[in-house]
């Protein structure tokens, strides 16, 4: 079962397949959103940004897995969610998650 990431959770440097849900204000499902009229910006720590197309919608949720190269950088990163067809932001959706160091890294930092 893939980790799920929710508001303040945290995850390791590579992870892959962790699932990531941005809850909004606005039912996605009946407010005829496609997939594809969505996109998930990705703030990196270091202020780097990427998109990626929602894995899925269901109600108030849309869902990302992560795939490799995703979680690069390790901090703070943000997570926010655009309506492509209107070119806005949702104001509620807007998230925040740790990336650390893997297991094997962290032990690498300790000598």
């Amino acid at each position: 079962m893939a980790k799920k990431i929710y508001e303040g959770a945290d995850i390791a440097v590579g992870s892959v397949g962790v699932v990531i849900e941005i809850t909004t204000d606005l039912d996605l499902a009946t407010g005829v959103y496609l997939v594809t009229e969505l996109e998930i910006i990705f703030i990196k720590p270091s202020g780097g940004a990427f998109t990626r197309t929602p894995s899925s919608i269901s109600g108030y949720i849309a869902t990302y897995n992560t795939i490799a190269d995703d979680i690069d950088e390790e901090g703070e990163w943000h997570v926010y969610l655009r309506n492509l067809r209107l070119d806005q932001e949702f104001v509620k959706g807007n998230s925040a998650f740790t990336a650390r160091p893997k297991a094997l890294d962290m032990g690498l930092y300790n000598g």
